[in-house]
């Protein structure tokens, strides 16, 4: 968390505890509800893609050529992953299926730094609709048929969504319909909203160059 964050929720645990003469533990209540809301003021957003994606794949081709500048590689428990910086956002490479696999993700620092988790993705169905979607992640029943853990709702941002759904109305992308998506999917144990953005319904719109170039905006 930012510096002035932290002493943002210093001064709020004083001035909770002096003027309502708590104890320790509805103190420490206090902070961890704080703590917990720490993904609405981080700066950064991360977009995190997978080279075993080829919707994603072909998105970050184009969102790379936007000005981000290489860093330091990502250490991981699977390895080195790759990691790109642009201003307040950045975009970090896996070699992961993200719906299934991208738990691991909340344990890195990069992860729990951004405010924002935007995750390009394949859409499959066999609806042969061409459609552009986005989502959040979570799981509402026993069932993770698709990934992430049984009936587990992460966070979610609403201004995110509504975004891609604005943007797609005032700029339409020829031959695609927009449809929001239920929550479906992993990963679901991150500690801040994670956003899919999709393409969709097979191979052949996954690799849509310009539709995908579409995407990466």
């Amino acid at each position: 968390a930012p510096i002035w964050f932290k002493c943002f929720v210093t001064f709020s645990i004083c001035c909770w505890t002096s003027v309502f003469r708590l104890n320790l533990p509805n103190t420490m209540l206090f902070l961890v509800v704080l703590l917990s809301f720490n993904h609405l003021f981080s700066s950064m957003n991360l977009i995190v893609y997978s080279t075993q994606d080829a919707c994603g794949f072909n998105c970050a081709k184009f969102l790379l050529k936007q000005g981000f500048v290489h860093q330091e590689p990502v250490e991981t428990a699977r390895g080195k992953k790759r990691f790109w910086l642009n201003g307040e956002v950045g975009v970090l490479e896996t070699s992961e299926r993200l719906s299934v696999d991208g738990e691991y993700l909340s344990e890195l620092d990069v992860v729990k730094k951004a405010g924002l988790v935007i995750i390009p993705y394949r859409h499959g169905s066999s609806n042969q609709r061409q459609v552009l979607t986005a989502h959040a992640t979570g799981n509402f029943s026993n069932s993770a048929e698709y990934g992430g853990n049984p009936k587990q709702l992460p966070f979610s941002c609403a201004g995110a969504l509504k975004f891609v759904h604005d943007f797609f109305q005032s700029n339409p992308f020829p031959g695609y319909a927009f449809d929001f998506e239920v929550n479906h999917h992993g990963p679901t144990g991150l500690p801040n909203p994670v956003v899919f953005v999709e393409l969709g319904p097979g191979e052949k719109q996954w690799n849509d160059l310009p539709a995908c170039e579409y995407l990466s905006k």
